[in-house]
Parts: structure tokens; sequence; C-alpha cells
């Protein structure tokens, strides 16, 4: 996904959080604890010929950024739903010349296919290191997401209660 860049930027500006509080989105049909008010936008996306509108939600953190994302597929790419969240995960670390690091791990969220990974990428002059998981939710694609700078880091506990809060509506 085209999101690396935009989020490297706010790395280098990052503000204080606060005490995290629950943030739902009714027309994206999920809640999950966020440290602040999010920044709503949108951006047109391009896969596999499908243009696309990804709605994000951005939270900037002392050593990083918070993404919250979903973006509704037209059809299912005449691929199984782990065929879709193995592309989609390969096509946005391939696409950033990221480098995946640890152990990936499949999640779930009840019946909802669930992929966790963790990559490094060097964007604009940074080392960056992006902690995602996404899931897929019939052609829904979401995305929570920790990104900061190889330097700083964000806590993994920190980063496993922000992934647990979330929640389907």
């Amino acid at each position: 996904m085209r999101t690396l860049a935009c989020l490297a930027a706010l790395v280098l500006t990052a503000g204080t959080a606060s005490a995290d509080a629950p943030f739902t989105s009714e027309d994206g049909k999920f809640s999950v604890a966020l440290p602040a008010k999010p920044t709503p936008s949108t951006a047109p996306l391009e896969v596999a010929g499908q243009k696309l509108t990804m709605h994000l939600f951005q939270v900037e953190l002392a050593d990083g950024v918070i993404l919250v994302s979903y973006l509704d597929y037209k059809d299912d790419g005449g691929m199984t739903q782990v065929q879709r969240i193995e592309a989609t995960v390969s096509a946005e670390v391939k696409g950033q010349k990221g480098t995946i690091v640890g152990k990936e791990a499949k999640c779930d969220l009840g019946k909802t296919l669930c992929r966790e990974v963790v990559y490094k990428a060097h964007l604009e002059g940074m080392d960056l290191v992006k902690t995602m998981r996404n899931y897929l939710v019939g052609r829904r694609l979401y995305q929570i997401a920790v990104m900061t700078t190889a330097t700083k880091g964000t806590k993994p506990e920190v980063i496993r209660a922000l992934f647990d809060s979330f929640k389907l509506l």
C-alpha cells in the first residue's frame, strides 16, 4: 500500500499521546482503543486493476504513528480469502522494498481471517519498522498498524493492546 510515504512524514512530526479511548467508525463497522482522536482521510488506491478508496484514521505518537484503515474490494479477484490476504501482505512489503522480520503470525477475530507481520523498510533516509495486522472480512480489508523509526520503536505490549482492542461492530 502506498501509505508508507505519508506515514514516514508523520513520524518526523509526531505529537504526544494521551490515555487510550474507544474510537468507533460506524461506516467502517469497527471500534478500536486509540490514544487520541484520529485524523480521518481517504486515498485512492489501485489494486489488481481495481480502483478502490482506502479510508484512513491516523494518530500521531511521540515515537511514530498509528494507522487504522479499511477498503472494500469490488470482487474476490479470483482468489480465496487466504490467497487474498497473503497477496495483500506480500504486495505491501514488496512495494515498500521491505524485509519481514521475526515470525509472521496468523490470528483470528472470531471467524475472521487475520495475518500479523512486522517488516522493516528504508524510506526517505529513514529506517522504519511497521507492525501490522490485516483482517479480511468478506471483501473488506482492515489494517491496524504502528509505524516507528527503527531506533525508537513502540513497546510490543502497547502494540498488542492496540491490536487486541480492535472489534468488528
